[in-house]
Formats: C-alpha cells, sequence, structure tokens
C-alpha cells in the first residue's frame, strides 16, 4: 500500500467520527478500536507505517 491509501483509510475514519460528533454524541470506542485495528494491519504491511501519524491524521485531519 502507498501513503496515498493511508491517507484515504484515515480519511474515511475521521469522517465517521466527525459525523459521529456532529449529532452530538461522543464517538464510541468502536471507532477507535477499528482505527487501531487497521493501524496495526497497516503496520504489518509495512513496516515504515507510522501508527502516531495515522491516530493524528483522524484526529486532526491534518496530514490528509
Amino acid at each position: 500500500m502507498t501513503r496515498k491509501d493511508y491517507k484515504l483509510i484515515a480519511g474515511a475514519i475521521r469522517e465517521v467520527l466527525l459525523a459521529t460528533k456532529a449529532v452530538g454524541t461522543e464517538p464510541t470506542d468502536g471507532i477507535y478500536a477499528v482505527a487501531t485495528s487497521i493501524a496495526d494491519r497497516l503496520a504489518t504491511d509495512n513496516p515504515r507505517f507510522d501508527a502516531h501519524k495515522f491516530a493524528n491524521a483522524i484526529e486532526t485531519g491534518k496530514g490528509l
């Protein structure tokens, strides 16, 4: 996978995260669990994958 793929995935998770917040509910642990699970798999695919940057992109939208 490429950086472009990682950004696409992070953007999709961020979209769900923001939609959840927009309706006045707190993001469920499930969203974070999915993000963590995906990050673990991406790291397995690419040892240079940075899970912290991925999580930051989801939370802040920076790096997308």
